[in-house]
This record gives structure tokens, sequence and C-alpha cells, in this order.
């Protein structure tokens, strides 16, 4: 367990005390975990403690509109070029829109649309070197979604779910029994038939 008395921790060796608090990589990277573990299990601990890091990072890391790679005197800025891994700042705001739409928070989600959009430049530009950037740009121009429905209805149809080819498409667990396809701002399609609400989710503008 890296995370001690609420407390995030870089790493942890063997039979040695966590010194080394963790950077903003430690925290993007978690968040996605932590968000696709609620995808697959529907457990809501999950998206709690995604939206308690995410807090905790928004206050460490993005300082003056900027996010940084650690909260300490050096103040090294992070950016959207994707390297040996995908940049963890476009892996941020991605995981700024998925828990946005997960838990209707429309101030996240605004956020999110800002801080892309700061580099709307940059993806248009040069999308090659800034991929991942580029991808969360395009979910944010076709609005991320999310589809609900009952835990039992998602267990009945896993393997239509499973196959689902939708990036910018989440899944949440409701008490409603039918599916509901909504947007952060609203719900555009719904009903008993998954496959008409798929078309629908397909179709949306």
């Amino acid at each position: 367990n890296m995370i001690i008395n609420g407390k995030l921790y870089h790493q942890k060796l063997e039979n040695k005390p966590l010194k080394v608090d963790a950077l903003f990589e430690d925290y993007s990277f978690l968040i996605s975990a932590l968000i696709q573990g609620y995808q697959y299990s529907f457990d809501k601990k999950y998206i709690k403690k995604a939206v308690k890091l995410t807090k905790d990072a928004l206050d460490k890391f993005y300082i003056e509109n900027q996010w940084h790679l650690s909260d300490d005197e050096y103040k090294s800025m992070s950016n959207i070029y994707d390297g040996s891994y995908v940049s963890m700042q476009s892996n941020m705001i991605e995981n700024l829109f998925k828990l946005a739409t997960l838990t209707d928070d429309t101030k996240m989600y605004q956020l999110a649309t800002k801080m892309i959009n700061e580099n709307i430049n940059l993806i248009k530009t040069n999308p090659t070197s800034v991929a991942t950037a580029f991808n969360v740009y395009i979910g944010s121009k076709k609005q991320y979604k999310v589809l609900k429905t009952t835990k039992n209805k998602f267990e009945e149809n896993q393997g239509i779910i499973n196959n689902i080819n939708n990036p910018y498409l989440v899944f949440k667990v409701v008490k409603d029994k039918q599916y509901l396809a909504c947007t952060i701002n609203s719900c555009f399609v719904f009903g008993q038939d998954l496959s008409k609400v798929l078309e629908g989710i397909e179709n949306y503008n």
C-alpha cells in the first residue's frame, strides 16, 4: 500500500520506511487505474479514492494554471508531449474529463476543458508528438459521455459492454433499471434496448 494515513508516496522498498512523497506522475497514473478499477468492478471505493487524489493533486501540483512535476522547491513544469510513455499531464486531463462525467462535476469538466484548450495550438500543429492530448481534445469536442444502468444489467450484457470501442464513454452504476446515456449537461437517450441506446451514443453529434 502506497497510501499511508491518507498520503501517497512515490515508491516502496522492502524493509524500508516510506520517505519520498509522490510526484505528479504517481497521482496521474494511479487515478487512471482507480477509474479503470471502477469500470470493471463498479465498486464506489475506487471513485471515492480517485476524487480524493484528484483534489490532492490539484492542490499540490496545479500552481498558477500550470501542472508541476513535484511540489518541492524545484518548480519544474510538466507538458503534454508524449515520450517513452504517455504524457502525465495529458493523462491527468483525461482523468478530469472522465471523473467529472462519472460524478456529475461540472466545475471539474470545465477545468479540464480549459486545460486542454490552453494547448490547442500545439495539438493542432504537432499532433503526432502530443497524441494523447490530441485524443483528449477530440473527446472534449465529441463530449465525454456516461452509460448508466444497474449493476445487474451491466453484468448481463458484459460481453457487449466489453466490446464497445469508444474511448470517450464511461460506465456508471445507478438504481434506474433502464439504460441512460448522458453528457455532463444532460441525458440524451434512454430505454430498455441496449443496442438502441448504443446506437444513440454513436449518432450523438
